[in-house]
């Protein structure tokens, strides 16, 4: 057989195999289920195979800063992070996958690598700006308050936007958008670049407030009589209130947002 041919097989199980080491390590530390840790393998794999080691680095400091930041103390009601889903998972990778997948499409024509690194970049910089929002306003921002009606909310409630919790979205986006020129040189020293992708992130993060306050789900629970977004409340099933977007739906269109303006913003 050709060395080459080896040489690109070799490669190939050696990113497979990074892939599932770090799919197994998500499982073992409780930070994924069974198959959120499948799918989050799956979609390493992807990133590697397509984009390159590279391009990894985005999507390895989103994780990482998410599960650090899930073990700050914190004495709100849920001081122990629960593993995420694969719906999850999803949620805040999925647009970021299928940027990675048109790469294989990128002919400089209809679709430049340039646009595949924008959503990219737009969706991950928006998923790190929601999560550092979050994690940051529940433990140091004090009472949130609506984002439509003003109204104080419950500490974590979805729609509720804190000072603080504002202020570790841009940060949240400005992580991730600082990594642009690692992965791609042609944007090194290209402050607009980075701007803009922070931007991007943050406007998503504001805009999963924005539905998180207008079309999220609500119940209420029938035991209780406690308002909750958790469909199932006391052991049994909750009221429906209002709304008709799940959280995942919400995160889903928060990276959305993010992607779509960054990719705007740097094609044209």
């Amino acid at each position: 057989m050709d060395g080459l041919v080896i040489r690109n097989w070799l490669l190939i199980g050696a990113k497979a195999l990074f892939a599932t080491i770090g799919s197994l390590l998500t499982w073992r530390l409780h930070a994924l289920t069974v198959v959120g840790s499948v799918c989050m393998g799956l979609m390493g794999f992807t990133i590697l195979l397509v984009g390159g080691w590279l391009w990894l680095i985005p999507v390895l400091m989103f994780f990482l800063t998410s599960l650090l930041l899930g073990y700050v103390p914190y004495t709100g009601p849920e001081t122990k992070p629960r593993p995420r889903t694969v719906w999850q998972v999803l949620a805040n990778g999925a647009v970021a996958w299928v940027a990675v997948v048109l790469l294989l499409w990128a002919d400089g024509r209809a679709w430049h690598p340039t646009d595949s690194l924008a959503v990219y970049f737009g969706a991950l910089a928006a998923a790190n700006a929601d999560t550092w929002a979050t994690e940051l306003g529940v433990r140091f921002g004090g009472i949130p308050r609506d984002m439509v009606s003003g109204r104080t909310l419950p500490v974590g409630a979805s729609g509720g936007i804190t000072g603080v919790g504002t202020a570790g979205a841009v940060l949240g986006a400005l992580v991730i958008a600082s990594l642009v020129p690692w992965v791609d040189a042609r944007h090194s020293g290209n402050w607009l670049s980075i701007g803009h992708i922070t931007l991007a992130g943050w406007l998503g993060a504001m805009f999963d407030s924005l539905l998180g306050s207008l079309a999220q789900k609500r119940y209420r629970c029938r035991v209780c009589g406690e308002g909750t977004e958790l469909p199932v409340h006391c052991g049994t099933t909750a009221s429906p209130r209002r709304g008709f977007l799940t959280n995942n739906q919400v995160n889903w269109f928060c990276t959305s947002v993010g992607a779509f303006t960054a990719w705007v913003w740097l094609r044209w």
